[in-house]
């Protein structure tokens, strides 16, 4: 099952527990906008990444929001060295965890319920609620 970001709260608690900052309402770093290039959007949120490139996340007409980055951010063979995709894993797959984490743990909060968050040595985001 895919993930939608719906709350992009978790997203910024996501990005936060990747070591990332954040900033709301401008445009993410691309390829193609280092070189004068205009493709990118203005987006909800952009986390800022380590490398050359940023993530960032605009809502659509469903109310999920989708990523809007370069290509190479999150899939093919070019950006595989990149700092920002070794850290976001292959498409997105570890922000992805994180905001699911995210969601957990705010959820835990709005409950009033004890959280635990814990990451096992194989990377694994694993959150606990008890209450």
């Amino acid at each position: 099952m895919a993930t939608e970001i719906k709350d992009i709260k978790a997203a910024e608690d996501a990005a936060k527990a990747l070591g990332c900052s954040v900033e709301h309402d401008t445009k993410p770093r691309y390829y193609g906008s280092a070189y004068g290039g205009s493709e990118s959007k203005s987006c909800d949120l952009v986390i800022k990444m380590p490398g050359k490139y940023d993530l960032g996340l605009k809502k659509n007409a469903a109310g999920a929001y989708d990523f809007v980055c370069d290509n190479e951010l999150l899939a093919g063979s070019f950006g595989r060295s990149d700092k920002s995709r070794q850290l976001l894993g292959d498409n997105a797959a570890r922000f992805k965890q994180e905001y699911a984490a995210a969601v957990a743990m705010r959820l835990g909060a709005k409950k009033n319920v004890a959280t635990f968050r814990k990451v096992r040595a194989d990377g694994a985001v694993v959150v606990t609620l008890r209450g």
